[in-house]
Parts: C-alpha cells; sequence; structure tokens
C-alpha cells in the first residue's frame, strides 16, 4: 500500500484547517465528491445478490481495495469494471449496478487516493498505475468480463485490457470508452498539472467536473488538489506504445457538445482493435454519462448485447 503525505505544500495540521482534522477534511471531500458525482440517478431498481458458488462467496470476504460498492448479481454472465475519471471515485458507479440489466455485474474500481483509500498516495503515472490494477483485479477475472472507462478511465481501461492479455490473463469481452480521445491522440489544450495551486485551481473550474462547493472553499481543495494534480499528470503525460491490435470489439461514448473531446477525436479508437469499434453519441457536455446515466445505461445494455456478450 502507498501511504503518506503526498506533498508537504498541501499537507497541514489539524489547528491550521479551520479547527477540522485532516481526516473529517478527506471525509468532507469524499462526501461532496459522491454527491456531486452522482448526478441524476434513476429510480433504483431490486439488487439481485449472490447466494452461491463458493468461489463467489470467497472473493466477496477477501474483498480487493480495488473494489468498492460492488453488489454481486447471482448468476449475471457478465462483470463490467468501470473506471472513473480524473478526482472522481467508484461511487459515480455506485446505483449503475441496481438499473442495469441483471445480466450486467457491475464492478466499481477503486483507484488509490479516493474514497476508503483516501490515505494512500494516487499514482500520478497511468504507466505504473496500470499493472497495480491488473495485479489487484486479476481475481476477480474468473467469469467473462468487460471493461468500461470514462475521461481518465478510458485510457486506464484501455491499457488495462492490453496488459492483461498480455500477461496470459483472460480477455475482456468488449471495451468500452467513453469521453476520451483516441490513445495516440494528443490534447490540443496545454498541459495545467505543473500550474500553481490558485491558476490550477482556476483551470479546474473550466472542466465543470469539480463541484463548487469544494472549489471555493481553501481547506476542502487543499485536501483534494493532490489527488486532481495526481489524475491530471497521469492523462498530460501519458505516452502511447503502439502494438499488436486488440482482437476484441471497442465502443466509443461521446457527448455532442464536448468542448475538449470532439468527434473526430472519438475516430482515434478505431485503428485499436481488429474487431468492430461503433461510436455513439450521447447529448450533453464532458460529463454526460453524470447528466444523462439514462441513456447511458441503455446504451451499455445494447451494445453489449449487440455482441452477443448478454442476452437482452
Amino acid at each position: 500500500m502507498r501511504t503518506g503525505k503526498p506533498c508537504d505544500s498541501w499537507w497541514e495540521p489539524p489547528h491550521l484547517c479551520g479547527g477540522r482534522s485532516a481526516l473529517a477534511l478527506r471525509e468532507r471531500v469524499s462526501t461532496l465528491i459522491m454527491r456531486f458525482s452522482a448526478g441524476k440517478a434513476p429510480p433504483v431498481a431490486p439488487v439481485h445478490r449472490v447466494k452461491g458458488p463458493a468461489l463467489e462467496q470467497k472473493l466477496m470476504r477477501s474483498r480487493s481495495p480495488w473494489i468498492a460498492h460492488w453488489i454481486p448479481k447471482t448468476g449475471a454472465p457478465l462483470r463490467l469494471f468501470c473506471f472513473p475519471y480524473a478526482g472522481a471515485g467508484p461511487s459515480i458507479y455506485r446505483e449503475w449496478g441496481r438499473n442495469l440489466h441483471f445480466d450486467i455485474d457491475i464492478v466499481p474500481v477503486q483507484l488509490p487516493g479516493r474514497e476508503s483509500r483516501s490515505t494512500e498516495l494516487p499514482y500520478s503515472s497511468i504507466q505504473e498505475l496500470v499493472p497495480a490494477v491488473v495485479e489487484g483485479l486479476s481475481p476477480y477475472t474468473n467469469v467473462p468480463f468487460a471493461l468500461f472507462g470514462h475521461s481518465m478511465g478510458a485510457l486506464v481501461a484501455f491499457e488495462t485490457a492490453r496488459l492483461l492479455i498480455q500477461r496470459g490473463h483472460r480477455s475482456p469481452e468488449h471495451l468500452i470508452v467513453s469521453g476520451g480521445r483516441g490513445p495516440q491522440e494528443k490534447s490540443p489544450r496545454p498541459p495545467i498539472h505543473l500550474l500553481p495551486d490558485e491558476e490550477f485551481v482556476e483551470e479546474l473550474k473550466s472542466y465543470s467536473g469539480t463541484p463548487d462547493e469544494l472549489l471555493q472553499c481553501t481547506d476542502l481543495i487543499r485536501h483534494f488538489l493532490p489527488l486532481l494534480r495526481a489524475d491530471f499528470t497521469a492523462c498530460e503525460t501519458y505516452v502511447y506504445t503502439a502494438c499488436k491490435r486488440l482482437d476484441i470489439p471497442i465502443t466509443v461514448y461521446g457527448a455532442l457538445e464536448d468542448l475538449y473531446t470532439s468527434h473526430s477525436d472519438l475516430q482515434g479508437w478505431v485503428g485499436e482493435t481488429s474487431q468492430p469499434c461503433r461510436i455513439r453519441m450521447f447529448p450533453g457536455g464532458h460529463f454526460f454519462l453524470r447528466d444523462h446515466p439514462n441513456d447511458v445505461l441503455k446504451a451499455l445494455e445494447k451494445d453489449l448485447s449487440r455482441h452477443g456478450v448478454i442476452r437482452l
């Protein structure tokens, strides 16, 4: 476990944090992010809990720190591992498992530095993060599975699929990448991860992915900045390495009003697979999966059934 003070410039004793302990501030940050990320939650449907078999029960008892908010579904033929965007945690997918088709078992992935792993150092390199992800998730790839990731999560899901296959693990049935340009495409926006704190926060406001209450509170944002800076560093320093194309279908989700990822940016994923690659556009901006969850969930069901992964 990678623990410690992420950065001396942000860590302060409790008496310098408005009378609140660092733990209390971290918990407040997590609450804000969970509430903000949830967006417009769909109506809650009944949960199909696991009642057997023995291996499933063993996995539940020895729950990996890489997994959170997972309520396994009885007999579901597919697990869908979901990777969050920069600064977010697994709670953004918490309600998905309750509202998707019962054949899809949602497994939210929890990266270091967020929610119940907030005391761990976040990774600032996707190349260093992915081997740890593969090690943490590989015991849960004992059944057919697919990968989903939004924005930063799209890159992590893509590299995770690559490494799982390279190491001889079971191959994903499907890769769904959302809100992210093709991995070989460079962002036209200048990098922000090295900016001073004040300028960095100003740039964050333009992304509309961080709660205003968090950005406007000095104590809270100080405790959240290391995670955001690490995530932006990971994305902005990512180096694409050409290798054999994936032999699995890729579906790409984008938004019609996304200011950061255009339709042409999404087409960069087409060359990453020898199988069909479909691009699907949604209403809204970069965080369309938060603002239009019902549309995204319906699309997931259709796309996973289209390639025979599940049956509707």
